[in-house]
């Protein structure tokens, strides 16, 4: 059963990238992902019970954590697995999560990413924007004349 022996505890949903099923979906954020079972403590923080492959799993283990601890609060939040793209050495984005700051820049949400990398994703993703040619200025895109 892949419950923790002993609860994890993270300060943060967002810092460790769990995810909502409702966000999710309203986001058409695609997978793989694992899920886990988690529980607001007195300090602000979350206890991590469990990481699950399904979300059945999780629920049904969800449902044997109210029975034992007596409690209802316990949630469930989606992780990401992410295949890590990484690019060649080479390369200037060498050593970047890629497929995260993809997700970023498509869902406008830089909340996603760590804070330490936030000044490297802005000005990453301020070129990929100038690079495409749908933000291109005119003179820079091959234009047809425009039928009104």
């Amino acid at each position: 059963m892949p419950r923790f022996t002993a609860p994890g505890s993270i300060s943060s949903l967002k810092d460790a990238r769990y995810w909502s099923l409702e966000w999710i979906k309203e986001n058409d954020i695609q997978g793989p992902f694992n899920y886990v079972v988690l529980q607001k403590t007195s300090d602000g923080g979350y206890s991590v019970h469990g990481e699950y492959a399904t979300a059945t799993e999780a629920f049904d283990d969800r449902r044997r954590l109210v029975d034992e601890l007596g409690t209802r609060s316990l949630f469930l939040r989606a992780v990401r697995l992410q295949p890590g793209t990484v690019v060649g050495p080479s390369h200037p984005d060498s050593r970047e999560d890629l497929d995260a700051w993809r997700d970023a820049l498509s869902s406008g949400d830089d909340s996603l990413l760590p804070t330490a990398q936030l000044p490297a994703f802005r000005q990453w993703a301020a070129k990929e924007v100038r690079d495409r040619p749908l933000y291109q200025p005119t003179s820079r895109v091959d234009t047809a004349d425009i039928p009104f």
